[in-house]
């Protein structure tokens, strides 16, 4: 259960902005991607298109983890925080 709502607020992130810098990396990869199928032939094409899949679903995961990981972060900072301010009033 708390897993489900932590990928429901990992979600609202998908819409993000990407850096120039991501863009500049994507189109790089793109244009290495062609000479590799320049190299390898056409008929390549899919077994590339599986590795990057691949790929980008590992990307995911540790994005989704790396989330998780720093929404615990925040959470424990907050209530650390909240325990701070109630022992330095008493």
């Amino acid at each position: 259960m708390k897993k489900e709502i932590l990928r429901r607020l990992y979600q609202t992130t998908r819409g993000r902005k990407t850096s120039e810098e991501y863009k500049d990396m994507c189109k790089e990869l793109q244009e290495m991607e062609k000479e590799f199928i320049k190299k390898v032939g056409e008929d390549r094409l899919e077994e590339l298109e599986q590795i990057t899949d691949k790929v980008h679903e590992l990307d995911d995961i540790l994005s989704f983890e790396d989330f998780c990981n720093g929404f615990s972060i925040a959470v424990r900072l907050f209530i650390e925080s909240i325990y701070k301010e109630r022992d330095d009033q008493e």
